[in-house]
């Protein structure tokens, strides 16, 4: 038994579809690829407002981060408007 293969020789035309498809596809490729790397973070971080009862910011305050995990403590201050950040937890 023998087995023929033909092949179609492709045109420039032909070409240039197959080579502007690939590199559409190696681009989605690379840019989803980097979503992925920037979803894989360990660390986190906490905002957020100090209010007294009333609803009223409190300035100045002091915030406290306790990892419950490892006990490690992390600290600020609150600003102006009553807002703080903790980052890189």
């Amino acid at each position: 038994m023998q087995l023929t293969v033909r092949t179609a020789a492709l045109g420039a035309s032909d070409k240039r579809v197959f080579m502007r498809g690939s590199l559409v596809l190696v681009g989605l490729f690379l840019l989803l690829a980097q979503v992925a790397l920037f979803a894989q973070t360990g660390s986190g971080s906490i905002t957020g407002t100090v209010v007294d009862k009333t609803g009223a910011v409190v300035p100045n305050a002091k915030v406290v981060v306790k990892n419950t995990a490892t006990n490690a403590l992390r600290d600020t201050t609150t600003n102006g408007a009553g807002d703080f950040g903790v980052p890189a937890l």
